[in-house]
């Protein structure tokens, strides 16, 4: 999934969601195969490096470390039969054009951007079965598009679902603290020597329930998608 124009112009990383018999995966797919979230079927989840990270030539965890960062028990259900399981955030100040040729090497689905200060939400629910194929979450009281369905081995089905929401003051902040924690990562980088030169700086915020949660984020966890444009290198490099 996408969040841009396919002819061209600004557009979100690139997410991926997958399953292996009843567990289902998440990530943004440039870092996929480094960290993601994983929600096992055991309703023990996690957000985590992979193993194929920390055994690489350049690991950001020692090789007896922990490789989940979080971890977190299955919610209890929003209302009978649904566990809206994580959400991803794509607001429209963090898309960008890609910085030389097209990455995208395999067709995606692409989602409309967003009007300013909105972004797109895209949810992740688990439904026990049986479910309704003519109906999904949010789809009379929110306006939600369903974008894809899938049941599990175990008879359980995955649902995403998408909506374009406000991105109101909370949110911003919110979003903007992540991003200043980020950056400090980004600095530390150059001062080793990484060159960012020439190419698209992306990340990848994670968030929690909590205080700092914005309103719709109450009670679940999240990747919100990111950029860091040149004024914010600017930052780092004075």
């Amino acid at each position: 999934m996408i969040v841009g124009d396919e002819s061209g112009g600004p557009r979100s990383s690139l997410w991926r969601v997958w399953t292996w018999k009843n567990d289902v995966y998440v990530g943004a797919r440039a870092i996929a195969g480094d960290v993601r979230v994983s929600l096992h079927e055991s309703g023990k989840w996690r957000f985590a490096f992979t193993r194929k990270h920390q055994l690489g030539p350049r690991p950001l965890i020692g090789p007896d470390e922990d490789r989940a960062k979080y971890k977190w028990d299955r919610p209890p259900e929003v209302y009978p039969g649904f566990t809206r399981a994580f959400v991803i955030c794509v607001p429209s100040s963090e898309l960008m054009e890609p910085a030389g040729p097209d990455p995208l090497k395999k067709p995606a689905r692409w989602l409309p951007i967003p009007p300013p200060d909105h972004q797109v939400e895209i949810d992740l629910w688990l439904a026990r079965s049986p479910t309704n194929p003519e109906t999904w979450p949010g789809m009379r009281s929110m306006g939600t598009e369903c974008l894809y369905r899938e049941c599990l081995v175990n008879r359980e089905e995955l649902i995403l679902t998408a909506y374009v929401a406000e991105t109101d003051e909370e949110r911003r902040l919110s979003m903007e603290r992540e991003k200043a924690r980020m950056l400090e990562g980004l600095r530390a980088a150059i001062s080793a020597g990484v060159d960012v030169s020439g190419h698209n700086i992306r990340g990848v915020a994670f968030s929690v329930p909590g205080p700092e949660a914005a309103p719709d984020l109450q009670g679940v966890h999240a990747f919100t998608d990111v950029s860091f444009r040149r004024q914010l290198l600017e930052v780092v490099d004075d």
